[in-house]
Order: structure tokens, then sequence, then C-alpha cells
């Protein structure tokens, strides 16, 4: 008799912790991270080179260490197979500690046609667009105004559908009927590697 009671105050408690853990890690995947202050207008003193007068221009920082991004990397290829002539996508590496060429984000991106790479070791140009998280998107159309803000992805890792998607393929295709900021998910930047937790 002992022996069951043993056995089933084991398994309460296993079943508990197991709970706790899928009901924290819900929360964590959809809890969005800190967005920085958007840049209204193209910087004229980017590096990045000049900005697309034939199609909008989609610039995005990501740290190579970031879980999340290589979703918001597929999102981006989506984005660019469906409006290959109306989107060009400029990526901000951030590099710490990490050469970036080693990184799977790195040559992933590289095999996505319509994007350009860019080494942002100092974080000069990520700050100078105002960038807080990695996976973070400016959409930029072709008179330097912004047309978008925020992520691209549903939740943290997780590719598909999402608000941002749609608000940028709206904006791509012409409507203005969605909101043109969506939630991000992604790493900070400018502080340990470690997915932002708060709302």
């Amino acid at each position: 008799m002992l022996h069951f009671l043993t056995w089933g105050i084991g398994l309460a408690a296993w079943a508990g912790i197991t709970a706790w853990g899928v009901v924290h890690l819900a929360r964590y995947s959809f809890a969005p991270a800190h967005s920085g202050e958007p840049v209204e207008s193209w910087p004229a003193d980017t590096n990045l080179g000049p900005l697309a007068r034939d199609a909008f221009t989609l610039v995005m920082p990501l740290h190579p260490e970031c879980p999340c991004s290589r979703a918001t990397l597929q999102q981006v290829d989506q984005l660019l197979a469906v409006h290959p002539r109306d989107l060009r996508v400029q990526l901000v590496f951030m590099e710490e500690g990490t050469r970036i060429e080693d990184s799977d984000l790195w040559n992933y991106a590289g095999r996505i046609s319509g994007v350009s790479r860019f080494h942002d070791s100092d974080g000069a140009e990520t700050r100078r667009f105002g960038f807080q998280t990695s996976g973070e998107a400016r959409l930029y159309a072709q008179d330097g105004k912004l047309r978008f803000s925020g992520g691209l992805t549903v939740a943290r890792g997780h590719a598909g559908e999402s608000p941002g998607s749609r608000a940028v393929r709206a904006v791509l295709e012409g409507s203005g009927a969605l909101p043109v900021t969506a939630p991000v998910f992604g790493c900070s930047l400018f502080n340990e590697i470690e997915p932002e937790t708060k709302p």
C-alpha cells in the first residue's frame, strides 16, 4: 500500500512539474521582446547603401546566435518568393564573439535571392535605425518613409503566417487596411544573448 502511495505522489509531482513547464514555455514563446524607437525616414548617414528606388526596402538586424531568427529568415524568404520585384532586403549582422561567416544564419541568408548582408561589428547601423531586437524589421518605401516596423513571426522561433508578415504583404500590395506595426519575437541585441521575456 505504501509503495502505491509513494508511486502516486511521485506521479502527481511529475505531472505538476510537467504542466508548469508547458505553461511557462508557452508564455515565454508568446512574450514579445522590446521594440526600439523606429526611424521614420531612411537615415541619410547610413552605410548600408542607397535606398531601392524601384522597390520597398526591408532592413533587419540579426544576431548570429539568436535561435529565434531562423524563423524570421524563413518569413523573409517567403515574402521574397511572392514579391521578388517589389522587395529588397538588407540584413545587418551583429558580431559578438562569433565570426559571422561561420553562423548558420549568415549562410542561410546568403542563399536567399534579393538579400544583401552587412557586417555591423560595432552596432552603429543597428543603433542608427533604432533596433533593439534580433529580427526587428523596418520597411521603407521608395521615398524613404517608414511603412512598417515590428516582427515577422507569430512567436519565438515559429515561422508561418503572422500579423507582421500580413502587414508587410499588405503594404507591398498597396493595401492600407492592416496595421503597420507588429510585436517582435527575438533576442536582445545589446544585452546578453537571451530572448527578452518582459512585455
